[in-house]
């Protein structure tokens, strides 16, 4: 059984996830074929499958899950220069 701290940090993530791919949704929706709207889409959705896989890993303690965490986490400031 996992701590209630973890339990809390998996539910904090899995929201942030599902308010990233909401925003995704939004943005993309205001104007679909933006040259911005199109980096801001798919940084949005980087972030929310970011947020998902630690979710995962962090659930599940699996270690190839916690290490493709971490690779996303630090390409993170590169898909903010994308945008």
């Amino acid at each position: 059984m996992l701590p209630p701290t973890i339990v809390a940090d998996v539910l904090i993530n899995v929201f942030a996830a599902a308010g990233s791919f909401v925003l995704a949704r939004e943005t993309h929706r205001s104007d679909p074929f933006g040259p911005v709207t199109r980096r801001i889409d798919f940084a949005l959705k980087f972030v929310a499958l970011f947020f998902l896989l630690r979710a995962f890993a962090w659930g599940t303690r699996n270690p190839l899950a916690l290490h493709i965490a971490d690779v996303l986490a630090g390409s993170l400031p590169l898909v903010s220069l994308h945008v």
